[in-house]
């Protein structure tokens, strides 16, 4: 894992990298607009694209990587994952989790954190299926599309291996502080075609050591 002075220059970059998409259309047609050179419906709905693309990405990363969170339902994940970059092209099913069910607010953060890491092991497009096993306490992830797979250096950083310093990179150091900060961890399991699954779980208890004092 990156230190706390690296993780946060990393997430800065990545911050200024998302925004600058979107900043940079609204900031053309807000100038076509002043010269006149385009049509005015033509560039106040690209003003507006832009602009709610913008919104929808702070959100987004304001319930992801900000402080504190609150519980979110999966209809509260599906909305915010609307400002996911690259989101047009990847579905999310929600589907097997119960609507209403709210998720508390560790979960709903690293799930929103593997959400991000899930859109990345997707370069054509494709979906993302999120599903449950309450009797292990799991929340799982799978990534299908056309060459569908996990981001380079994500087992390692499942195994404990210091991140790169590549803001690219970010989301699986952010997935694994995120999850460990709420007493959870996050591992791939086999499937049975495909990438592997990634699981978020509850930790378990660390082992003690010695044996016990007879009386």
């Amino acid at each position: 894992m990156p230190d706390g002075l690296t993780l946060a220059e990393l997430v800065c970059t990545r911050i200024c990298h998302d925004f600058s998409g979107p900043l940079g259309a609204l900031n053309a047609a807000a100038e076509l607009l002043a010269d006149g050179t385009v049509d005015p419906r033509e560039g106040a709905s690209v003003v507006t694209e832009a602009a709610g693309a913008l919104s929808r990405r702070l959100r987004f990363l304001r319930a992801a990587w900000g402080a504190g969170g609150e519980p979110m339902t999966p209809v509260d994940i599906l909305e915010l994952a609307e400002g996911v970059p690259g989101q047009g092209r990847v579905q999310i099913d929600l589907s097997a989790l119960p609507e209403d069910a709210p998720l508390g607010p560790g979960l709903a953060r690293t799930l929103l954190n593997a959400i991000l890491l899930a859109g990345e092991a997707l370069p054509k497009g494709g979906s993302i299926r999120v599903t449950a096993n309450p009797a292990m306490g799991q929340v799982l992830l799978l990534p299908d599309g056309p060459n569908a797979a996990w981001p380079p250096g994500l087992t390692a950083v499942l195994g404990g291996a210091e991140a790169a310093p590549d803001p690219r990179g970010l989301a699986a150091p952010m997935t694994m502080a995120v999850a460990a900060a709420a007493g959870l961890e996050v591992s791939l399991a086999l499937a049975p075609a495909g990438v592997p699954l990634l699981v978020i779980g509850v930790r378990p208890p660390p082992r003690r050591s010695g044996g016990a004092t007879a009386a």
